[in-house]
């Protein structure tokens, strides 16, 4: 049987998107699917920069209090990865 608990590791190299403004010095939102459900999950900004709605984001870390830390991801070709 599964339980209902989102394991936040499981975040960890997923792709979201910043729903509600991380910025420089404090928590924001981003939207993204773990364990195959659309989550809402606090998100800190890894380096320090303002992630403003919008931005793509890809999770490089988590915390024990389950806010993970993300960076933007930036497309230097024009779109794909």
């Amino acid at each position: 049987s599964t339980s209902g608990t989102i394991r936040i590791e499981n975040a960890l190299a997923e792709e979201g998107e910043v729903y509600l403004t991380i910025p420089a010095d404090g928590t924001g939102q981003v939207q993204m699917t773990i364990q195959g459900r659309h989550r809402t999950v606090n998100a800190l900004s890894e380096d320090g920069t303002e992630l403003p709605t919008g931005t793509q984001v890809v999770v490089t870390d988590t915390t024990d209090e389950g806010v993970i830390l993300v960076r933007a991801i930036k497309s230097i070709d024009g779109g794909t990865k």
